[in-house]
């Protein structure tokens, strides 16, 4: 500032300044102080607004709570409606998909997480309405869908989650390599918990795989690969000469079989036509047919009815007496 040999010159030069520059300082002392109480007047605005969309989100929870089916989705629409941009009316339709899905209502659970990854801007919200409705494609067939919405999905916290979805797309495409690979990738992922990487192991293993094996076929050269494919050949070849062989030797063993089974078929019944050969007289026989046959003894009871028999009766004595007498 220039020096002023007088105060009145100094006094001049500030009401000159003033003259110039007081008007700027006025407005802009007024927007300072505008804008100091407008933004504590909006935060305050903000807050009584989120306590509402809080209050009612706490309703609609409740309501779903007790099964009120109708009531909380009347509650659910008049938040969506009044606080659009609000967090609460972004959980508020990931409750209403959860319902749907419970309901078997794919196709509205789908609209209701088109609603969150279209008006909210948390990105972390989003990230989770992809997620389920890409679960939601994959359960109706659309993989191509489901794949393309997972692109979106950008947050470190579910790339584990994102790469299980997509291991089961490709599953589902039977291309069984690249669900390998994805599973693998989830595996990787610490955000997941230890039940949920379990899960995910026992998909790996059902394919018949693990890292090492994966990592390995992945970087085979070619022609390793083709001689691979040459010894299997060669193998393939050896089992099927070795099971014609068997097969020709199992003929020949069945050939031999019938052929003892008519010889002995043959034999037997040789034996069967033969005539019979007397068999010689042994010793004992040609004794005993020399020696006549021995009457056998009487008993004493048959010898004295015998000679009961033979003996004459007592009355031809007396017939002789008296013939002689006669005479």
């Amino acid at each position: 500032m220039a020096n002023y040999e007088t105060d009145e010159e100094q006094v001049e030069a500030i009401k000159k300044w003033w003259v110039d520059n007081g008007q700027s300082v006025l407005i802009g002392a007024l927007l300072g102080f505008g804008l100091l109480f407008g933004w504590r007047g909006w935060n305050s605005y903000t807050q009584g607004q989120s306590e509402l969309a809080s209050y009612k989100y706490e309703q609609v929870s409740v309501l779903a709570s007790q099964n009120k089916a109708d009531e909380m989705t009347a509650a659910a629409q008049q938040l969506l409606s009044e606080y659009p941009n609000s967090t609460y009316s972004a959980l508020t339709a990931l409750l209403q998909a959860q319902h749907s899905v419970r309901d078997d209502q794919n196709q509205a659970a789908q609209a209701h997480l088109q609603w969150v990854i279209d008006n909210t801007d948390l990105s972390d919200l989003q990230d989770v309405a992809r997620l389920r409705k890409a679960r939601l494609l994959v359960a109706e067939r659309e993989y191509d869908a489901a794949h393309t919405l997972l692109q979106a999905v950008s947050g470190l916290a579910y790339e584990g989650l994102k790469a299980e979805l997509q291991g089961d797309i490709y599953l589902a495409k039977n291309s069984s390599q690249d669900a390998l690979a994805e599973y693998e990738k989830a595996l990787k992922n610490e955000s997941l918990s230890p039940q949920h990487q379990r899960w995910i192991e026992m998909k790996r293993d059902s394919l018949g795989s693990n890292a090492e094996v994966l990592s390995a076929a992945n970087v085979l050269p070619v022609e390793l690969m083709e001689a691979v494919q040459k010894e299997q050949a060669a193998a393939e070849a050896a089992a099927q000469t070795a099971k014609e062989e068997a097969a020709t030797a199992a003929a020949a063993v069945s050939e031999t079989a019938t052929s003892s089974t008519s010889v002995t078929t043959s034999t037997e019944a040789s034996v069967i036509t033969l005539p019979a050969t007397p068999v010689p007289a042994t010793q004992d026989n040609t004794h005993e047919a020399a020696t006549p046959a021995t009457p056998a003894p009487t008993t004493q009871g048959s010898a004295n009815e015998a000679a009961t028999s033979v003996t004459p009766a007592p009355a031809a004595q007396n017939t002789t007496n008296e013939t002689t007498h006669e005479n």
